[in-house]
């Protein structure tokens, strides 16, 4: 995943919320750059970076909407595809520096929805104690692996302890016994030793 956006040169742009020019200027600017963006704004598997502007009170999903959903369902099926604020953007079409990538798209850290190698996940498994799935890279690694492991690319699955069928979004990978308890080999253990519940209080219990 990169962090940077450098160019717009071979880019395919599509455009989320609001922005300080109207679309077809966007559009306009992306392709005197050296970029190509679709007429009609949507984003394909061609597409590249979506740059989020102001939020829409029609976002569907809250604090997104249903191309960045869109987007997060493509990188979960391996393209690669950078989101970046419409601030970044404007930054790197006035020639004052990158544009910088967010880290979560959809709701969700990148790394949930970019599956781990197995390697990866083994190497992280030898480590012992607690991960911060939410804040280390090596965390959100190993919640990525597991969430790929139990709800594949599902939309909604069910949270084990109170039942309720919810988004992935709300639904976390945790281990069934703490994990600085675990040993290597039940760290190694992914299908019998973790299960999905939600974080609307049944992870914290």
């Amino acid at each position: 995943m990169r962090r940077f956006i450098t160019t717009l040169s071979g880019e395919h742009v599509a455009f989320t919320g609001g922005a300080w020019l109207t679309r077809r200027q966007l559009q306009k600017v992306v392709r005197r750059l050296g970029g190509n963006s679709a007429t009609d704004g949507n984003v394909t598997t061609e597409t590249t970076i979506l740059v989020r502007g102001t939020p829409s009170p029609a976002w569907y999903y809250g604090d997104h909407g249903a191309k960045e959903q869109r987007v997060a369902d493509l990188i979960r099926r391996g393209q690669s595809i950078s989101v970046v604020h419409d601030f970044e953007f404007k930054k790197l079409v006035d020639g004052r520096g990158w544009a910088k990538v967010l880290d979560r798209v959809g709701g969700q850290p990148i790394e949930w929805l970019i599956p781990p190698l197995q390697r990866q996940f083994k190497n992280i498994a030898k480590l012992n104690g607690p991960l911060d799935r939410e804040h280390t890279a090596k965390g959100r690694v190993e919640q990525g692996y597991l969430r790929r492991l139990l709800f594949g690319d599902l939309k909604q699955g069910v949270c084990s302890l109170c039942a309720r069928h919810l988004p992935v979004e709300l639904l976390v990978a945790a281990h069934i016994k703490p994990r600085s308890e675990c040993s290597h080999r039940e760290r190694l253990d992914a299908p019998g030793i973790v299960f999905g519940v939600c974080i609307l209080g049944c992870d914290a219990l």
